[in-house]
C-alpha cells in the first residue's frame, strides 16, 4: 500500500509538473518533447521503486536507426524502453490514445506513430508514412503482440515491426523485457516496486529481403524474444 500511494503520489507530481511542458514542446519539435518523455519516464520508474538494468547496448551502432521489437506485459514497458535505449526513439500506440483531448494531439506532433489494430490496411499506411524519418534519423519501438500479456507467456507477434524494417531497409531489433509483470501487471492496481531487466539482442539485418520475407522475419524475431526470455528467467 505505501509503494502504491508512493508511486501514485509521485505520478501526479510528475504529471502535473512536466505534461504541460510537453505539450508545449510538441509544438517546437518531436525531439524536445523526447527529451522532456525520458525525464518524465525516468521520475516515474524511480517512483514505481524500479531498479531497471539494461543489457546489450554494446550491440547498438551510434547514430543507427533501428525498429525494435519488444514483449509486452505492463505499461511499465514503454518508459522502461524510453530510459533504456539511445537514439530518437518513436513508439507505436493503438489509436485510441491519440483521440485524447491535448495529450492525443501532443503525442501526433511529437511523431509517435498511432495505429488501428482492426484496420490492418491503415496501420500499413501509418507506419509507411514514417518511412523516410526512419531511414535517416529515427528509431520506432513496438511491442507486436499488440496487448499486454495476461499471463506472461509470449503471445503470436504481428508483422508490423518486420514489415516496417524490411521497408527501411534498417535493422530489426529484439527486446525482451522482464520484472515488469510483477510490479504493475495487467489488471491490478496495487504497485510493487522491484528489479526490470531489459535485454537488447543483436540486429537483424533486412538488407534485400523483401515484403515475402516479413513472416519469416517475425517468426526469428520472436523467436529471440523468446531464447532471451528464457535466458532472463521470464
Amino acid at each position: 500500500m505505501l509503494r502504491t500511494l508512493i508511486a501514485v503520489s509521485t505520478g501526479v507530481a510528475d504529471t502535473a509538473l512536466l505534461a504541460p511542458l510537453v505539450v508545449g514542446a510538441s509544438f517546437v519539435s518531436p525531439d524536445a518533447t523526447e527529451a522532456l518523455a525520458r525525464t518524465w519516464s525516468r521520475v516515474m520508474l524511480r517512483g514505481l521503486g524500479v531498479k531497471l538494468t539494461v543489457e546489450g547496448r554494446e550491440n547498438l551502432e551510434p547514430h543507427q536507426p533501428y525498429v525494435f521489437a519488444c514483449n509486452h506485459r505492463s505499461h511499465v514497458d514503454p518508459p522502461s524502453c524510453m530510459v533504456a535505449l539511445p537514439g530518437h526513439l518513436r513508439f507505436v500506440g493503438k489509436q485510441s490514445l491519440f483521440k485524447i483531448p491535448v495529450f492525443g494531439d501532443a503525442l501526433r506532433r511529437s511523431g509517435q506513430i498511432p495505429i488501428d489494430r482492426n484496420d490492418s490496411a491503415g496501420a500499413r499506411d501509418a507506419l509507411n508514412a514514417n518511412l523516410d524519418a526512419l531511414r535517416t534519423r529515427i528509431s520506432v519501438v513496438l511491442f507486436p503482440e499488440g496487448t499486454r500479456s495476461e499471463d506472461g507467456e509470449l503471445g503470436t507477434f504481428k508483422k508490423g515491426a518486420a514489415v516496417l524494417a524490411i521497408s527501411a531497409q534498417v535493422p530489426l531489433v529484439p527486446l525482451a523485457i522482464t520484472g515488469t509483470e510483477h510490479i504493475l501487471p495487467k489488471g491490478l492496481h496495487a504497485i510493487h516496486g522491484g528489479r526490470v531487466r531489459l535485454r537488447i539482442g543483436a540486429p537483424i539485418a533486412t538488407r534485400d529481403l523483401t515484403a515475402d520475407d516479413r513472416g519469416a522475419l517475425t517468426e526469428q524475431v520472436r523467436g529471440e524474444v523468446s531464447r532471451m526470455l528464457g535466458e532472463l528467467g521470464g
